[in-house]
């Protein structure tokens, strides 16, 4: 991380994807990341996640919840490569998943609850990856 060509803009200029399947945790992870000055987005599951990439072109950060009903975190991670190869996606659990998310090919990873200094140090491309 950095991959993205986008990250190294200021944090409060990103635009951010939260994929997560808890509806409360993610209205306030997004409630959150708008307070600090990022253009958020939502999704609930892959399949909503795909289509805000393909409708939002400027989304260069995917917090990615590893656990969601009904879906292979493996085979999202793909889609969302194969659809935004640039887009930086950030791993996200309530249990330390790093290991199984650098396995996937994501080397970011932050843990449950949000922290907007911790995934501002990412998205600039700071340290503790």
């Amino acid at each position: 991380m950095p991959q993205n060509e986008n990250a190294t803009a200021p944090f409060d200029q990103a635009e951010v994807l939260v994929v997560d399947d808890d509806e409360n945790y993610r209205r306030i992870a997004v409630l959150r990341l708008s307070a600090a000055g990022c253009r958020c987005y939502e999704a609930s599951g892959g399949d909503e996640a795909l289509a805000a990439l393909h409708l939002r072109p400027g989304i260069s950060v995917v917090l990615l919840d590893h656990t969601m009903y009904g879906r292979d975190p493996g085979e999202l991670i793909s889609r969302i490569r194969e659809q935004r190869p640039k887009v930086d996606i950030i791993g996200h659990s309530n249990a330390d998943r790093a290991k199984e998310f650098r396995a996937l090919g994501v080397e970011a990873f932050l843990r449950k609850p949000l922290v907007v200094d911790d995934l501002r140090r990412l998205i600039q491309g700071g340290t503790g990856i």
